[in-house]
């Protein structure tokens, strides 16, 4: 399979872009994402995915909780940021508080959704995360950011 016309049909399909992020030993990771998808009402389940080669697998695979922040076109900076591996600089560029979990709550984010780890699939070069929703909210309306043809728009 040709790898790079892989990821331009991949890019056909617009997405809304998200950050995913866990607190594991008192450190916070977290990354930009666009694989985000619901997968079931009742119960309450979610799923991204992650590469097997991200520095933050680790921390999602061991802490039994993470977070979802929904971004707005506001946070185009934000999601660059994460977007760029091993950037300890990421966290302050925007003002953010913690959950009782410790997961951040950007705040210009559209909502967000806290969830337990409820599930990890292995599957190729990336892991699916699976989450139970446990706490969740719509924090403020405005335009979504989203990603087409590999860039932010």
């Amino acid at each position: 399979m040709d790898e790079k016309k892989l990821r331009e049909c991949f890019g056909l399909f617009a997405t809304g872009i998200t950050i995913a992020s866990t607190n594991f030993e008192n450190k916070s990771y977290g990354m930009t994402i666009n694989s985000f998808a619901s997968v079931s009402l009742n119960p309450a389940l979610l799923l991204f995915s992650i590469a097997n080669s991200s520095s933050n697998l680790g921390a999602f695979l061991k802490n039994s909780n993470f977070i979802i922040n929904v971004l707005s076109k506001e946070q185009l900076e934000l999601a660059k940021e994460f977007s760029r591996p091993q950037n300890d600089k990421k966290w302050q560029n925007e003002e953010f508080h913690l959950t009782k979990l410790g997961n951040v709550i950007f705040e210009k984010s559209l909502g967000f959704f806290e969830c337990q780890t409820h599930q990890t699939i292995e599957a190729g070069d990336h892991h699916i995360i699976i989450g139970q929703v446990i706490n969740l909210e719509k924090l403020r309306q405005a335009s979504p950011l989203l990603y087409f043809g590999s860039e932010f728009s």
